[in-house]
């Protein structure tokens, strides 16, 4: 027997290499229970069977010649009416050949269990029409040897018969009783046809499940392929990384599989969710969602921005509203099967969870009755951010069918003397909450009325930021604002038509303010300010150093001898960045307002914040009166 070599990479993979391996092994295994069955029957006047010789390495000896030569040997035996023509030597060869087809039987069932056994393990990523294709020739190649083996089962059968029969008339006496009884009872053990049988049927049975299954999620997988063309064309997808698209391009695919396969084997979402998992991660996943989302939102507030130039090509010229009303629609689209992956993700999260009651109820598929997991969660509030994200993109299309259809005033928005008035009321002392609050809903539905999103007016945003930043100012005392959904909306679209501010200083500010707020946050929750009252001392002297930075700043700009309009750019960028600082300590203010009465002292000890920015708020107001 020759050496060879095994290849590990490859030892587990179904594919054509592997079926002619098999071949040749099953073609050894038949040729030595052929050799076995030859050497069962003995030829030498001891009834001592020859020794067995090992099979040849170029001619294998096949299974129809071996029962072809035994048959010969049995058959001269009977016509010599030898001394071999006898019950002892039957029982023998009876033996032989019921252990050499145990052992040839075992291979062929051990090999069909293994093969489906692999097929089972193996991931989606090796569902392919080679794997369907090797899964035939399997079959077909395991199939002809257990029909062969039926075969000369039976033809062995017929052969031991007629020794029987020579047996029974060599020994005499009762010839018709012993025929009536051996006609009901067989020479060889009716387990092994029975057997074989049986595995024939199993393999069958498998190889047509197996099959479905494969052919089911090739053609699903066509047409999933198909769905994924379509992401070639989305504008806002291709702002992503090169690898975050092609991650989320896998994503989709998966999403989409088990979505759209309506058979699946009992472990397909297990195997999907594991096929997923070596792609990417959950928490890189989630990145790539919220990525994605940030780019729709950046879509459509350009859009907004666009729409406030002084002149815009595509409003004045034939069919440019179409055209940009395509690339909306285009938006609308991507909106859609972001939404639609991630609720399919999630739900895939949801339904491989190890916990059992995750998802399912007494073995019924319910509502969740168990706490989701916390990237279900994530998966969740991601989902509301689409649904936003369709608002707003509902908004986009309904200013843009509005858009050019009279004059556009180039003055600036007058400032109403009853929203001066509500402003003043809300910063007043001694003001309720219900009043406070009654003001702040009605100044909220005058900016609804502005439209900053929709409106061409180009002196809607800072008029939008002007009054958003009084508003915070005035609302010191109660910091109802962050509890009203619709300031959320309208704030968040501010900062978004706006854009984000590279600008070092300030992203170094926003580092700390974000940080220390979140560790004082986290404090004032877990009620334990006392135990880290050093540490509060050190953050409020932070705070104190990098506002006072923010102060200087805007003291220096006061005293800048620059151009009329380079100050004016100066004064709304200042503007716009003590807007983006109140709103994230108001924020922080309102949680500490509705913790405990530990938020509250800490409340008092933070007043020095409104300080500088009152202080900051009143260098720019004297910018703006001196231009």
């Amino acid at each position: 027997m020759s050496w060879q070599a095994i290849d590990f990479q490859r030892i587990v993979v179904l594919d054509q290499s592997l079926v002619q391996q098999l071949d040749h092994y099953l073609q050894d295994k038949e040729a030595e229970l052929g050799q076995e069955i030859l050497a069962s029957f003995p030829t030498g006047k001891e009834g001592i069977a020859p020794p067995m010789l090992e099979p040849s390495k170029l001619l294998r000896l096949k299974l129809s010649d071996a029962i072809e030569g035994f048959s010969k040997r049995v058959r001269s035996a009977i016509q010599r009416e030898d001394e071999l023509v006898n019950d002892e030597v039957l029982k023998h060869v009876r033996f032989k050949v019921e252990e050499s087809f145990l052992n040839y039987i075992e291979v062929l069932e051990g090999c069909v269990r293994e093969l489906f056994l692999q097929v089972d393990q193996t991931g989606l990523e090796g569902w392919t029409s080679d794997l369907l294709m090797a899964i035939d020739f399997f079959k077909d190649l395991l199939y002809h040897h257990i029909e062969d083996s039926i075969l000369v089962l039976k033809r062995l059968e017929n052969v031991l018969k007629e020794y029987r029969k020579a047996c029974r008339e060599k020994e005499g006496g009762f010839l018709v009783v012993k025929a009536l009884a051996d006609s009901f009872l067989p020479v060889l053990d009716s387990s092994l046809v029975s057997n074989l049988e049986r595995l024939e049927k199993y393999l069958k049975s498998s190889h047509k499940k197996c099959s479905r299954y494969l052919v089911d999620y090739l053609q699903i997988e066509d047409q999933v392929n198909i769905s994924l063309k379509k992401l070639n064309n989305y504008q806002a997808l291709e702002k992503l990384e090169e690898g975050q698209r092609q991650k989320y391009k896998r994503v989709y695919f998966y999403a989409k599989l088990g979505q759209m396969n309506a058979r699946p084997k009992p472990s397909f979402f297990q195997e999907l969710m594991r096929a997923l998992s070596h792609t990417v991660s959950v928490e890189y996943a989630l990145e790539i969602f919220r990525d994605y989302v940030k780019a729709l939102y950046g879509a459509h507030y350009h859009q907004s921005r666009v729409l406030k130039k002084e002149k815009v090509r595509y409003l004045s010229e034939p069919g440019g509203k179409d055209k940009i009303n395509e690339v909306v629609k285009g938006y609308r689209s991507e909106i859609l099967s972001l939404g639609s992956t991630v609720a399919r993700y999630r739900e895939l999260i949801l339904k491989t969870d190890p916990n059992p009651y995750v998802g399912t109820k007494w073995g019924f598929t319910e509502g969740i009755v168990a706490p989701e997991p916390q990237q279900a969660k994530q998966l969740l509030e991601l989902e509301f951010e689409v649904e936003n994200l369709k608002k707003l993109n509902d908004q986009i299309k309904a200013a843009i069918a509005k858009a050019g259809e009279g004059p556009q005033p180039p003055e600036k928005i007058p400032f109403d003397p009853a929203v001066h008035k509500m402003l003043h009321e809300m910063g007043q002392p001694l003001t309720t909450y219900g009043m406070v609050k009654g003001r702040a809903e009605k100044l909220l539905d005058h900016l609804g009325e502005i439209n900053e999103l929709g409106s061409t007016n180009p002196h809607a945003i800072e008029y939008t930021g002007d009054i958003l930043s009084k508003m915070l100012r005035a609302d010191w005392k109660f910091h109802i604002l962050h509890e009203i959904p619709f300031f959320q909306e309208i704030i968040k679209n501010h900062f978004g038509i706006t854009g984000g501010i590279e600008e070092r200083r300030h992203l170094n500010r926003m580092n700390k303010f974000t940080y220390v707020t979140k560790e004082l946050e986290l404090w004032v929750t877990r009620r334990e300010t006392r135990k880290h009252e050093r540490e509060i001392e050190f953050d409020v002297n932070d705070l104190k150093v990098y506002l006072q930075d923010f102060l200087a700043l805007v003291q220096r700009a006061s005293q800048e001898e620059v151009e009329h309009q380079v100050k004016k750019q100066k004064v709304y960028d200042l503007a716009h960045l003590l807007l983006i600082y109140r709103n994230l300590f108001g924020e922080f203010f309102h949680h500490l307002e509705n913790t405990s009465l530990e938020g509250r002292r800490l409340r008092q000890k933070l007043l020095f914040v409104d300080q500088y920015f009152e202080s900051a708020d009143q260098k720019l107001y004297e910018m703006k009166s001196s231009l």
